[in-house]
C-alpha cells in the first residue's frame, strides 16, 4: 500500500493532483500549423519548378548533383593530370599552347574545377557567354579525357589487384597528348583507392570504379549544360578516329571507352618499348665504335 501511495504522489506531483491526462492542445495546434506551412512551401516549390525555364532546370539539377567519394577522388586525380599536362612537341603549336594555358589555369586554381569554371565565367561570361560556354565545354572534356585513362588504370587494377605488368620497364607511359603516367600501376596508385580497399568486402570493387566513372561523366555533362552548353550536343566519353582518318566517332558507352583507353595504353607502352630498344641499340653501336677506335 505504501508503495502504491508513493507512486500516486509522484504522478500527482508531475501532472497535478487529481489529473490523469496532459493537455496537449497547444502542441497539436503548433504541429498542425507547422504542417500547413510546410505544405504551402511545397506548393510554392512545386510551382517554381513547374514554371522554371530549361536553363533554370539544368542549373538546379547540377547544383543538386553530389559526387560520391570515389567519383570525387577520380575528379581530383583527373584535374591534377590536366594541371600537369604540357602537351606534346608532335602537336601543332596552337594546340599545345591551349593545353599549356589550360594546365596553368588549373594549377592556379589548385586543381579545383569549380574555381576554373568560375574564372572562365568571370573572364568571358558577361561579354561573350557563348564563348564562355564553349571554353567550359572544352575544359570539362579535357577532364573527361584525363579521367578515361585514370579510370582505366583503376579498373584494370580492380580486375587484377596483384598484376605486375611493366615491373621491369620503369619510366612513364605517355598518352598521345603528352600526359605522363607511371609505367607500373602500383606506382601510379600506391594507396588503396577509396571504394577499392579491402574493407569493402561486401561491394564489387570493379563495379565501384565503373559507377564512379559514369557518375563523373554525368557530373561534367551537367556542368556544361548549367553554363549554357546545348544538351543536344552531349559530351561523349571519348572520340575514336574513323578508318578514313578524317572523321571522329563519339563513344558514349562507358565500358567501350574503358576498353579503348586500355588499347591506347598498351599501344603507348609498346611504342615506349620500341623507343627504348632503339635507344639501347644505338648506345651499343656507339660503344662498339668507341672500342674499335680505342683498339686502333
Amino acid at each position: 500500500m505504501a508503495k502504491k501511495n508513493r507512486l500516486t504522489n509522484t504522478i500527482d506531483m508531475l501532472l497535478g493532483k487529481d489529473e490523469d491526462t496532459v493537455d496537449v492542445t497547444d502542441a497539436v495546434a503548433q504541429h498542425d500549423s507547422i504542417g500547413e506551412e510546410l505544405a504551402k512551401l511545397e506548393e510554392v516549390v512545386a510551382a517554381d519548378i513547374a514554371n522554371e525555364t530549361d536553363e533554370e532546370r539544368r542549373v538546379r539539377e547540377f547544383e543538386a548533383f553530389k559526387l560520391t567519394p570515389l567519383a570525387k577522388t577520380l575528379l581530383q586525380r583527373a584535374c591534377e593530370n590536366v594541371a600537369a599536362n604540357m602537351g606534346s612537341n608532335t602537336m601543332d603549336e596552337s594546340t599545345q599552347k591551349q593545353i599549356q594555358e589550360r594546365a596553368a589555369l588549373f594549377a592556379a586554381c589548385d586543381g579545383n574545377l569549380s574555381d576554373v569554371v568560375g574564372s572562365i565565367v568571370d573572364a568571358l561570361g558577361k561579354d561573350d557567354p557563348r564563348e564562355a560556354s564553349s571554353v567550359i565545354y572544352s575544359t570539362c572534356f579535357a577532364v573527361q579525357k584525363a579521367s578515361n585513362f585514370i579510370a582505366n588504370l583503376w579498373y584494370r587494377r580492380a580486375l587484377d589487384p596483384v598484376a605486375d605488368e611493366d615491373l621491369g620497364n620503369g619510366g612513364t607511359v605517355k598518352r598521345e597528348d603528352g600526359t605522363a603516367f607511371a609505367a607500373d600501376r602500383r606506382d601510379e596508385l600506391r594507396e588503396p583507392i577509396i571504394g577499392l580497399g579491402p574493407e569493402k568486402t561486401d561491394e564489387d570493387p570493379v563495379q565501384n570504379v565503373v559507377d564512379a566513372y559514369v557518375e563523373l561523366h554525368d557530373y561534367l555533362q551537367l556542368m556544361t549544360e548549367a553554363f549554357g552548353w546545348d544538351p543536344d550536343r552531349s559530351m561523349p566519353f571519348c572520340f575514336v578516329t574513323e578508318d578514313n582518318g578524317a572523321t571522329f566517332r563519339p563513344i558514349t558507352d562507358a565500358m567501350q571507352a574503358l576498353d579503348i583507353s586500355e588499347v591506347k595504353s598498351r599501344q603507348s607502352r609498346k611504342r615506349r618499348e620500341i623507343r627504348q630498344t632503339q635507344a639501347l641499340a644505338a648506345a651499343l653501336f656507339a660503344r662498339r665504335a668507341a672500342l674499335r677506335k680505342a683498339a686502333n
